[in-house]
């Protein structure tokens, strides 16, 4: 999916530089674009715990998904520097993975970005039921 939306893009940007007169042009597309990817990444971030919310509803009562995603909008919206700070931690570690040609994410970093996310749910859900 993520490679489909990239390649769209790509073509876009490609067909509208072609197509562009101007560098204002060409800047409104770019600044556009930057626009979009910020939004879609900031509402990807409000939706990452619904997994989580989804699992831990289905071994109390009975999931509904429309239930899990509005909390996952709540526990991010009061958490959401903390999780963005959680996101940065690891771009030292992807860095390394890419110099690695993705085999340190094949052993281990994979595991281990899913277990400090998971941690992080466990933290909000406690600071939720506390606060």
């Amino acid at each position: 999916m993520l490679a489909g939306l990239i390649a769209s893009w790509v073509t876009l940007f490609i067909a509208l530089f072609n197509s562009l007169d101007s560098t204002y042009n060409l800047l409104a597309v770019f600044i556009g674009g930057l626009i979009f990817l910020l939004i879609k990444n900031t509402f990807m971030l409000f939706l990452s715990q619904v997994y989580y919310v989804y699992y831990d509803m289905m071994q109390v009562q009975k999931a509904s998904f429309i239930k899990a995603v509005l909390i996952s909008f709540r526990l991010i919206g009061k958490n959401f520097m903390h999780y963005m700070w959680l996101n940065l931690s690891f771009v030292g570690w992807n860095i390394v993975d890419f110099c690695c040609f993705g085999m340190l994410r094949l052993a281990w970093l994979d595991a281990y970005m899913r277990m400090t996310y998971a941690g992080f749910y466990d933290y909000m859900k406690e600071r939720e039921s506390v606060g």
